[in-house]
């Protein structure tokens, strides 16, 4: 009876790290990379942001502190100099990363309103959707300084995330109406 449990058990658990490798969404807790992670504190930090989880909403963030919008042009030149020691393939990644994040935290904050969680709608879409769009523009633009090839390849990148994103929510939605509230 213990062996078929066990079997059972592990079953399940390979089930469930295959879903997330076949939607290429890691699990959120892990969603970043170290080096993604290395490369989002160094970012951030030039512009005076930060960045973190909330295991509520199960979605990264960034947030900028409140004299982050001083001395804004200073501080862009000084995050193109952290994104042009990025080398090409990482920030190639690394960008998926955050438009990533950007398309999860805007699924997120449309399903909450379609469901009427209106808490939650608020929270994802004015707090946390503004501010991560903000920082995937200014990524996106000192990429595309720093690396021009890669701009030819964004829409094709966006429109493959944008689905991966989707189809790994409406996966979810499938197993339970009301999976994230």
């Amino acid at each position: 009876m213990i062996g078929k449990k066990m079997v059972l058990a592990a079953c399940l658990a390979c089930l469930a790290f295959a879903s997330c490798s076949v939607f290429k969404i890691r699990d959120p807790k892990q969603f970043l990379t170290p080096e993604e992670k290395s490369i989002m504190k160094r970012t951030t930090q030039t512009i005076d942001s930060g960045f973190g989880y909330d295991q509520d909403v199960e979605l990264y963030y960034v947030f900028t502190f409140a004299y982050g919008e001083e001395n804004a042009a200073k501080k862009e030149i000084d995050f193109a100099e952290t994104v042009k020691s990025v080398d090409k393939a990482s920030m190639r990644a690394y960008f998926t990363t955050v438009y990533r994040i950007q398309a999860m935290t805007a699924y997120k904050a449309s399903w909450y309103k379609r469901w009427r969680m209106n808490k939650f709608a608020t929270y994802a879409s004015k707090y946390l959707l503004p501010p991560m769009e903000k920082y995937a523009a200014l990524v996106q633009k000192y990429m595309v300084l720093a690396y021009p090839d890669l701009e030819a390849g964004l829409p094709e990148l966006k429109a493959e995330v944008d689905a991966q994103v989707q189809e790994y929510y409406e996966t979810d939605e499938k197993k339970s109406p009301c999976p994230w509230g």
